[in-house]
């Protein structure tokens, strides 16, 4: 995050890592963070592959929202992974 803090990926492991150390809040804003630049790799992936990391995030993201009592949040992100919607 130090080096290009608009990269996704370092957002999202960021997010699993403090998940993994029950830090949930502190996960859920930085996978919201990862989901919010996911786009801006556009230059080096594909629209696929930026599609199929927006669903990674978003599943997560629901597997988050669900981890911390947000049932009704979890079910719409859970929804975008699927549908790919925004």
């Amino acid at each position: 995050m130090k080096l290009d803090a608009r990269d996704p990926t370092s957002w999202l492991y960021s997010a699993l890592l403090k998940r993994e150390q029950n830090r949930v809040n502190e996960a859920v804003k930085d996978l919201e963070t990862s989901v919010q630049l996911n786009d801006n790799r556009a230059v080096y992936r594909s629209r696929f592959l930026l599609d199929e990391d927006r669903a990674v995030r978003s599943s997560s993201l629901a597997n988050f929202y669900q981890t911390a009592g947000m049932a009704e949040l979890s079910v719409r992100e859970a929804a975008r992974a699927v549908g790919g919607g925004t």
